[in-house]
């Protein structure tokens, strides 16, 4: 199929080749699916496909697809996915996906996920997760994960977990390197060794193998390196003086 350019309307009864190979400003149609090489305007279809990038308003019934970024409104029935950014608004019947970073709204029927990090809100009912950074809120019904930063709100109906956290989260489990801020996880929270959190813990048990600095309460509270207080049944803090290193009710080192 040649290359072409369409200023107006451009209807496409099948699907096209490789999806889409010219340029189209205005309103692309598509029974049973249309597509381009890059659409600006607006994109129905059942299936609707641009290999390099889609600016403004798609909807596919059953997908939605760019090669390239997609900045604008989009909704796919069954999901939806770009192989750079997406910038604006994305819903997903099962799941919305972008290679590089969303920016604005996700909402995933299943998951959201992206390779470089989310800034906004993202939503879904099992998971949301990047590779890279989550900036502002984050809900999923089961786990939220981050390889970078948490930076903001995360609540997740089992975990939430990430290399380093600033903000609020809240979780049945929670973890993270570097922690900053408050955790709420009401069964466990985990520190790894050469790991920190400044902030406060509330959970049944506060497994901070590295440094706690601030507030942990619950039921056990544990850390080699207490700057700060634990309240709890059991509270043990390895750098306290024999004798004063696990105690009932409250312990603390203030430094």
């Amino acid at each position: 199929m040649a290359p072409f350019t369409v200023h107006g309307v451009n209807l496409t009864v099948w699907t096209p080749a490789e999806g889409g190979v010219g340029d189209i400003t205005g309103l692309a149609l598509g029974v049973p699916a249309t597509g381009a090489g890059t659409l600006r305007g607006v994109g129905v279809g059942f299936g609707l496909g641009v290999t390099k990038e889609l600016d403004g308003v798609g909807l596919g019934i059953l997908g939605l697809g760019s090669g390239g970024s997609l900045r604008g409104i989009f909704a796919g029935g069954l999901g939806m996915g770009a192989g750079k950014d997406i910038d604006g608004i994305a819903l997903g019947g099962l799941g919305v996906g972008a290679a590089g970073k969303i920016r604005g709204l996700a909402l995933g029927g299943l998951a959201v996920g992206s390779g470089e990090g989310i800034d906004g809100i993202a939503a879904a009912a099992l998971a949301v997760g990047s590779g890279g950074d989550l900036r502002g809120l984050t809900v999923a019904g089961l786990g939220v994960g981050s390889g970078g930063t948490i930076q903001g709100l995360a609540v997740a109906g089992l975990g939430v977990a990430a290399a380093r956290i600033q903000g609020v989260v809240a979780g049945l489990a929670a973890g993270g390197q570097e922690v900053q801020g408050l955790v709420v996880a009401p069964a466990y929270f985990h520190v790894p060794r050469d790991g920190r959190v400044t902030g406060a813990s509330i959970s049944a048990f506060n497994r901070i193998l590295g440094e706690q600095h601030g507030l942990a309460i619950g039921i056990v509270n544990y850390t080699p390196s207490l700057h700060g207080v634990q309240i709890g049944l059991v509270n043990w803090a390895g750098n306290n003086p024999s004798g004063l290193k696990i105690l009932p009710i409250l312990n603390a080192h203030l430094d």
